[in-house]
């Protein structure tokens, strides 16, 4: 029986990858640039260098672009939170710490940091100064709940805490232990640089974005992987010891990997401000920079009885309203607009319906239900940019949240599509620009253009027009 895929492509300056169901219907899709590399679950050792008495926070020096900021309720010692109300009391100016990158930077805000350090391996998440045993909210078997503490509390040092994750279901007592201790060295290693040089510095790099998804995706029933460009030498070992059926097809060159799998409507699809349901119902989806607003419509939508038509087209939208959130990677406040039901009794389905759904969400999400108001509200850990936020940039043209592609996105698009063009002789330009995307492809975009006219032995030419709509090219095959 078929089972999902995972597509992932490197060329230099982006990463793309896409997670396929058995239906071959995209579940997630992540696109990073090298410009802006996730720094979540890296570790480092800063500087505390000013306050902000209003938000009660500090602003941390990590030695990146901009300094990180730490909540007082992100401020531990010795593993635990720290009382009172005032994170002047605990730090002062010029203070050197460790911290742990919790969300990337969003708009003008800097990463998000906590003093509660935590170090990720297959089977665990270690907390150097943590408070014993805890499991994934999706360990759901009570039996090796109990298995797993009787054996691991035994290796356990005081003064420390796990997560057990829940790949870790039918692991045995020893291999547990070898991450433990592996994770323990690394960061006594880890502990032993802040002798041996100047803050800040990153004291643990978070892995890259590859590695993150792999480990969560080669457990979620994945059958195989396609690697691309840059990725296709990736030694897939290195993940997990269970390869040995899974089928691996790696491509060497720079080529479009979405496009041989059949992605990009489903991706155009993804970028979408409106999603068809199959009844005939509609949700529309709007980014702000405060929320995330999804309304329901019941557009053409027709039932059979009355009394239960909203009640039947809140349901399917529950659904498609789940899928777009983790397919366009939306997070933050989510305020959802359905539609009006009979009686408490439909409300209470639907918000069972929305918990169960997002029960199997690999971020931390908190469903709130209906306000008073009729609202429903819930949120969602945010860990980085969303989909439209990486790939689109809002329309100046138009007032009603249209969107031109991004100047960046488009470049490496244009990339691409040189790779799979077949022209063999050399006779004008090879692709047509919008002055934008040009000016793109010999900024963010030049590595992987030159990349490409390496792997093609010969130089391209690329022409400027005009003419072109912003964010659009044409490959002239």
């Amino acid at each position: 029986m078929a089972k999902g895929k995972a597509i992932l492509e490197r060329i230099p300056g982006q990463f793309r990858a896409a997670l396929l169901d058995q239906n071959e219907q995209v579940v997630e899709f992540h696109v990073e640039y090298d410009t802006d590399q996730s720094v979540v679950g890296g570790v480092y050792f800063g500087r505390i260098r000013a306050f902000h008495p209003a938000l009660n926070v500090a602003f941390v020096d990590i030695g990146q672009n901009r300094d990180g900021f730490l909540e007082i309720r992100d401020v531990f010692s010795k593993g635990k939170k720290v009382l009172g109300n005032n994170i002047r009391n605990h730090l002062t100016v010029g203070q050197s710490i460790f911290v742990c990158v919790t969300r990337d930077p969003v708009a003008e805000k800097g990463p998000k940091l906590t003093m509660q350090i935590s170090l990720s391996s297959r089977f665990l998440v270690y907390f150097p100064e943590g408070e014993g045993i805890k499991f994934s909210k999706k360990f759901k078997n009570k039996e090796d709940k109990q298995r797993l503490t009787q054996e691991i509390i035994t290796i356990m040092n005081i003064g420390e805490g796990v997560v057990i994750r829940s790949a870790a279901k039918n692991v045995t007592k020893n291999e547990v232990y070898k991450e433990l201790i592996s994770l323990r060295d690394k960061w006594r290693r880890a502990q032993a640089k802040n002798i041996e040089r100047k803050c800040p510095f990153a004291v643990i790099k978070p892995a890259q974005i590859e590695y993150k998804l792999l480990e969560v995706w080669v457990h979620s029933g994945i059958d195989h992987i396609a690697l691309g460009g840059d990725l296709a030498a990736f030694d897939t070992t290195l993940l997990a010891h269970k390869f040995f059926d899974i089928k691996i097809h790696r491509e060497f060159k720079i080529c479009d990997l979405f496009a041989i799998y059949n992605l990009k409507e489903q991706l155009e699809m993804a970028l979408a401000p409106c999603v068809q349901l199959p009844n005939g119902a509609r949700i529309f989806i709007s980014e702000t920079p405060a929320l995330i607003a999804i309304d329901v419509d019941s557009g053409s939508g027709q039932s059979n009885g009355v009394s239960s038509f909203s009640l039947e087209v809140n349901l399917e939208a529950a659904k498609a309203i789940y899928q777009a959130v983790r397919l366009r990677g939306l997070s933050g406040l989510i305020v959802v607009d359905f539609l009006d039901m009979q009686n408490q009794d439909q409300y209470k389905k639907v918000l069972s319906c929305v918990k169960k759904l997002f029960s199997n969400d690999q971020l931390n999400t908190f469903v709130g239900g209906f306000t008073r108001m009729g609202a429903f509200e819930m949120t969602r850990q945010r860990i980085g940019p969303s989909l439209i936020e990486n790939l689109t940039k809002p329309c100046d043209l138009c007032g009603d949240g249209g969107a031109l592609g991004q100047s960046r996105a488009k470049a490496f698009d244009l990339v691409r599509g040189l790779a799979s063009q077949i022209r063999t002789t050399i006779n004008g330009p090879e692709a047509i620009a919008a002055p934008d995307v040009k000016r793109a492809l010999q900024n963010s975009a030049r590595p992987a253009f030159k990349a490409l006219e390496r792997q093609l032995g010969r130089k391209l030419s690329v022409e400027t027009s005009t003419e072109k709509q912003p964010g659009t090219f044409e490959v002239l095959h």
